[in-house]
């Protein structure tokens, strides 16, 4: 048997059609042995390669096509020859069949046949019209010998070309082309560790079998059931944390990077996507791979409907593992949360103590308004004690002296107290008007309203006495014995509602006035130095219950001859 490549470019002369040139690189040639006297014709076959050398390619079938073990020299029982060329194509492209040791001189006298899987005629038998050119030189055959033509079939069929003498029955010279499918297989796997092994292996690239010490690794590292018993491979490939890098060494004789595409799929997804090989050689070299679940994918161009899986497994390290990551990842949370829970209570601590130290200095206003409404109380109440005695009303003036002296130990007993209960503040109320009574000899009324509890209904200490004052002195005081004023406290859903009436001479119409707690005025008897007091020390104290949280606004309002009616509201007191 010989075998030679032909030159990279096959000139074929067809006596019908004129010159044409035919692309013959990568193609192998095979004969059966050449003539002893160089006359007697012989079929050539040329395979293409198409970038891939396979061993099997020049080997005898093992099994014919249908799956025994028939001997395909001999497609009947009348039909048997003694020399004869047996090859398999891993292409889907043309091969082609010539005719050496014969010419234009000679063709006459021969002619050629091709059977597809040995019955069917696909060329019935053909005389010889076309030779190659006069410069195609093959091994010591003489120039210019017959071209037989390019023939294919489908994956697992096969071809039959016959040459033989005219008007006789004996074939000269038979080839026998097997279109074989193929995948790609994997001869061995190197890690970074074993590069020295791969180098090893590498100046060898046709060497494409292993010896029992290159499969002793996988036996030492894997369980026999966990071994492909064919190669002798681990059945899914468990590479090492550090182990990133991994090169898959092909069982075939690459020499053309197109031959060989492959892809990878990491954890069900493409990770990268089909391509040709990185390199012009028989292994694909994965490196930097992240850990997860793989799968390579391999197949050849020529064939890229035969594809081959391999798995395999680059395993995390302990700090790569999703249990790390998600433990890291809560510490760094739970760290950052800390961090951001140690500023908000910082800065919560900064406002409270500035929000305390405002309140403290709001508190002590408050006590300072109260401890300026205390000698304008006391103030007003001396006055009227010394109008009694002016008016010689000494038992009167001394009954009030009395009163006065309780009412007063309540207003020092409630100083220390931002509220009190209503019914407290009620008593004290009615405590004034009482004593009020004796100098004016007026009537008045205090109502609360059924769904009112007064007991348990705060409200701030000694807030509408200076109100109800006003009413009295500057409302009443005109019309002694006639006078009427009228203390209602009310509901209005989660409001609290106190109303202050009286029946006197109200205050002038330009004057009328309804203010809230932003700007109340006195409108009657503005030149009067306590009334006016006392209602600003009223407003600022409101003020100043405001800023503390609170919600409360009043209004005054009336008419000439009309009366005069406070109202205050204390908004979602309950």
């Amino acid at each position: 048997m010989k075998k030679k490549n032909l030159l990279l470019f096959f000139l074929v002369i067809f006596h019908e059609v004129g010159l044409t040139q035919i692309d013959l690189q990568n193609y192998s040639t095979s004969f059966d042995g050449s003539p002893k006297d160089g006359k007697t014709p012989i079929l050539i076959t040329a395979v293409p390669y198409n970038g891939n050398y396979f061993s099997e390619i020049d080997h005898v079938f093992s099994r014919a096509p249908g799956g025994d073990s028939t001997d395909l020299s001999h497609p009947n029982s009348t039909d048997r020859l003694k020399s004869f060329r047996q090859l398999n194509t891993f292409d889907s492209s043309e091969i082609y069949f010539f005719g050496a040791g014969i010419h234009p001189s000679n063709a006459a006298l021969y002619e050629f046949r091709v059977l597809l899987n040995g019955g069917k005629e696909m060329q019935p038998w053909t005389g010889i019209t076309r030779f190659t050119g006069e410069d195609v030189q093959l091994n010591e055959f003489k120039k210019q010998f017959a071209f037989l033509g390019g023939f294919r079939t489908n994956w697992g069929n096969y071809l039959i070309a016959d040459l033989r003498k005219k008007g006789t029955e004996s074939i000269l010279s038979r080839s026998i082309v097997y279109w074989m499918p193929t995948r790609p297989s994997l001869l061995n796997i190197y890690t970074s560790d074993e590069l020295k092994e791969f180098l090893k292996k590498e100046s060898k690239p046709y060497d494409l079998y292993l010896n029992p010490g290159e499969l002793k690794k996988w036996k030492e590292r894997y369980p026999s059931d966990q071994l492909d018993s064919l190669t002798g491979l681990p059945k899914k490939l468990i590479l090492a944390p550090r182990e990133d890098n991994v090169i898959f060494y092909i069982k075939a004789g690459v020499f053309k990077k197109e031959a060989l595409e492959y892809q990878v799929i990491r954890n069900g997804t493409v990770y990268l996507a089909w391509r040709a090989n990185d390199f012009d050689n028989n292994f694909i070299w994965l490196k930097n791979l992240p850990p997860g679940g793989y799968v390579l994918q391999m197949r050849f161009s020529a064939q890229r409907h035969n594809q081959a899986d391999y798995p395999f497994e680059h395993r995390a390290a302990w700090n790569q593992t999703l249990l790390f990551k998600l433990l890291a990842g809560f510490l760094v949370a739970a760290t950052l949360g800390a961090i951001l829970l140690l500023f908000k209570l910082t800065r919560q601590r900064r406002r409270m103590k500035l929000e305390a130290s405002k309140k403290e200095k709001l508190t002590l206003e408050l006590k300072s308004i109260r401890s300026q409404l205390n000698p304008h109380f006391i103030f007003n109440a001396l006055s009227s004690i010394q109008g009694l005695i002016n008016k010689n009303e000494i038992a009167a003036a001394n009954r009030y002296l009395s009163e006065f002296g309780s009412l007063l130990r309540d207003s020092l007993a409630g100083s220390d107290k931002d509220l009190t209960d209503l019914a407290t503040e009620i008593k004290v109320l009615e405590t004034y008007l009482g004593l009020e009574q004796l100098r004016f000899g007026f009537q008045y009324n205090v109502e609360v309203a059924g769904d009112i509890n007064p007991y348990e209904t705060e409200i701030p200490c000694f807030l509408l006495q200076p109100l109800v004052e006003n009413a009295v002195k500057h409302g009443l005081s005109a019309h002694p014995g006639e006078g009427l004023v009228q203390i209602r406290f009310l509901k209005e859903n989660a409001n609290f509602i106190v109303l202050i009436q009286d029946n006197g001479n109200g205050f002038p119409e330009e004057k009328d006035v309804q203010e809230n707690v932003g700007g109340q005025r006195d409108a009657r008897g503005q030149g009067d130095h306590g009334h006016g007091y006392g209602l600003r020390l009223t407003r600022d104290r409101i003020k100043l219950l405001n800023e503390l949280g609170r919600s409360i606004t009043f209004s005054i309002a009336g008419a000439p001859g009309k009366g005069t009616i406070v109202r205050f509201n204390f908004s979602n007191w309950w």
